[in-house]
């Protein structure tokens, strides 16, 4: 009995093949060489049928190269399959470094030697632009090394020289890039395009009336076309707990309390400045001594949004640094902690900056004006002292406009329980303390996102209302007419009064309705009876404050009549003001001499008339005193007499 031989196709190919290779010429060389790598790449030629042919093509007599030429030239013709397999030219970008792709997660090089890793996958998504066709910049998408998922609108300016500013940015949330390769994930970076088109702005707020922007996300953007240009979403996107937790163990505690509500309205108010539309930049400043519960207070509000040691901010920064800052905050809450950290030359600037609304004009290099940053918001500042204590303890004037851009709040509500009316049940103040921190550790970030997206669905009605809650609020808190120096700090204290009653009525407190009238009702009563009556009385009390605290921070300026020295020791008084009579013992009076062309020195910014007025007022001088007296080294000299005490 005959049994049949079964056929093989690959011994068949592989014997054909072995024949070809016996007879291919220069000519017909590339084109054997790309059909056996196909053939390999397939897996239907295993390696030793490869060595196999390679060995029949070496002794073919037609002068096609050795063994390893051919080899070589095999391994090639392999790798280039494999890239034409694994990624279509059309997805492709061509860099001026070479080719890229994206594959499994990582961004790839592609050269004639093979394809290299550059840096974990980053897309972009789209191209940005500002609505005057400026400002251009990339959307870019990661994954860091945990899976988090990272976007940011790239300026396209922080590409400007070697790119470094930008993989600094990128490395520091998470890029992981090859050993090298920083210059092909910046080439990828210039060249990468893409046909969707979003439109980029640089501050944070409302956008065209029905939008609200934030670092994190556009509130009312159905179609995610508007993007924060600069800020990278993400890690900095902070929330914890839920909403329900944040009520009953953050706002519940400020219930009664008129500070802690006051505050927590306040991170809800300056949402509501482009609706309420006639409403200015301002502060409020929670002043008092170490530990009453006023940092608390700011961190209570600060919760609103997001983590507190995120949210909130510190006044030592300069003031470029704060122009900055302001216009992340358009429409929106900063809080700044402690004000004795900032320079007392920089607080007066900041806070006339930050409530002009706007930043100094500046050049480019090429001479042209920069566009301006400008902004609308609301600040929250703590500190021991006032800003006017802060200026003045340094030798300085405040002026009398930075008591109204920055009302300053006692942080003690009077009731002997620090910044608290109220403990509720709790045994003491710093169980009530524990209990606020522990909430606000636990939740935060939560209400303030409810509360935008409140806000951008209700716009439409709330364009009528708040204006006419604003004027309802204003009128209750004074309880009729009000004075127009004092309009500005009412209506931001009516804001917030309103804030805090629309988030009752959005279910974001669980307080109730008029809570938050009533606290704005007695912060604005406490701001007014700090900052005193009319404006003659006020400014008495400024430059009183003011030659106060430049006599007591300078007496290096002044010789000590006291006691008798030689002549040549008095002449090395530097910039010498007069002479002074120090008060050694608690009784005593310390009086200065001061000469009359030094006296606008005392008070800079008032004039001599108004600086004897005030002082004469305040029974610090008496115009019937001798005005001339002797001080050694400068003989005989008109002089003005200045006795303090402890009860000036």
């Amino acid at each position: 009995m005959t049994t049949a031989t079964q056929s093989n196709p690959v011994i068949e190919l592989l014997a054909e093949l072995d024949t070809q290779a016996q007879t291919i010429t220069l000519a017909t060389y590339q084109d054997f060489l790309h059909t056996v790598a196909l053939l390999v790449v397939d897996g239907t030629i295993d390696q030793i049928q490869r060595e196999t042919i390679i060995k029949a093509l070496a002794n073919n007599g037609h002068d096609l190269g050795g063994k390893r030429l051919i080899t070589t030239a095999l391994t090639a013709a392999e790798k280039q399959i494999k890239r034409d397999m694994a990624t279509p030219p059309a997805d492709m970008v061509q860099g001026g470094r070479g080719m890229y792709y994206l594959k499994d997660g990582w961004l790839f090089r592609s050269t004639e030697k093979g394809d290299y890793k550059v840096c974990t996958g980053i897309e972009v998504l789209g191209r940005t632009r500002n609505t005057e066709q400026s400002g251009w910049g990339k959307l870019l998408q990661w994954q860091d090394g945990d899976g988090k998922t990272h976007t940011w609108a790239m300026p396209m300016r922080l590409m400007s020289g070697d790119g470094n500013e930008v993989m600094g940015a990128l490395l520091d949330r998470g890029l992981v890039v090859a050993g090298g390769a920083n210059m092909y994930a910046v080439d990828y970076l210039q060249m990468c395009d893409s046909e969707r088109r979003l439109t980029c702005v640089e501050k944070t707020g409302w956008y065209d009336g029905r939008v609200f922007v934030t670092p994190a996300k556009s509130h009312g953007d159905d179609d995610d076309s508007i993007i924060y240009q600069g800020a990278i979403k993400g890690s900095d996107q902070k929330s914890k707990g839920t909403l329900d937790g944040w009520r009953d163990e953050v706002a519940s505690l400020a219930v009664g309390n008129s500070r802690l509500t006051f505050a927590i309205s306040s991170a809800f108010a300056p949402a509501l400045l482009d609706i309420a539309r006639n409403i200015g930049a301002g502060g409020f400043h929670f002043a008092g001594s170490s530990k009453d519960g006023k940092t608390l207070a700011l961190r209570a509000g600060a919760s609103v949004w997001g983590y507190h040691q995120d949210v909130k901010q510190q006044w030592r920064g300069t003031i470029n640094g704060i122009e900055t800052l302001a216009a992340r905050h358009n429409d929106g809450w900063l809080f700044l902690d402690e004000i004795a950290m900032a320079s007392a030359h920089e607080v007066e600037r900041i806070i006339y900056m930050l409530a002009e609304g706007k930043d100094k004009a500046k050049q480019t290099r090429t001479s042209e004006l920069k566009a301006r940053n400008l902004w609308n918001m609301l600040w929250f500042s703590t500190g021991e002292v006032t800003a006017a204590e802060h200026i003045t303890t340094k030798g300085g004037t405040p002026p009398a406009g930075i008591e109204l851009r920055q009302a300053d709040i006692p942080a003690d509500a009077g009731k002997g329980l620090k910044s608290y009316d109220t403990i509720h049940d709790y045994p003491d103040v710093n169980a009530f303390n524990t209990a606020i921190g522990a909430g606000i550790e636990n939740h935060y970030g939560t209400a303030g996102q409810e509360w935008l997206a409140m806000l951008v669905a209700q716009r439409d009605e709330l364009n009528t209302r708040v204006p006419e809650m604003l004027e309802t609020i204003a009128s209750e808190i004074v309880g009729g007419a009000f004075s127009p120096q004092t309009r500005d700090v009412l209506y931001r204290c009516a804001l917030v009064a309103v804030a805090g009653e629309l988030a009752t009525e959005y279910h974001l407190t669980g307080w109730k309705q008029g809570d938050a009238t009533a606290a704005a009702k007695r912060i604005f009563t406490d701001w007014l009876t700090a900052f005193g009556g009319d404006d003659s009385s006020r400014e008495q009390r400024q430059i009183v404050q003011a030659v106060r605290g430049f006599l007591e921070s300078n007496m290096a300026r002044f010789q000590n009549m006291a006691y008798e020295v030689s002549k040549e020791e008095l002449q090395r008084v530097k910039d010498c003001m007069g002479g002074v009579y120090p008060a050694y013992e608690v009784s005593q009076k310390a009086v200065y001499l001061v000469f009359n062309s030094q006296l606008k020195e005392l008070a800079r910014g008032y004039s001599k008339k108004q600086i004897l007025g005030a002082l004469e007022q305040a029974g610090m001088i008496n115009t019937a005193d001798d005005n001339r007296a002797y001080i050694p080294a400068h003989g005989q000299v008109r002089v003005t007499r200045i006795t303090l005490t402890e009860e000036d």
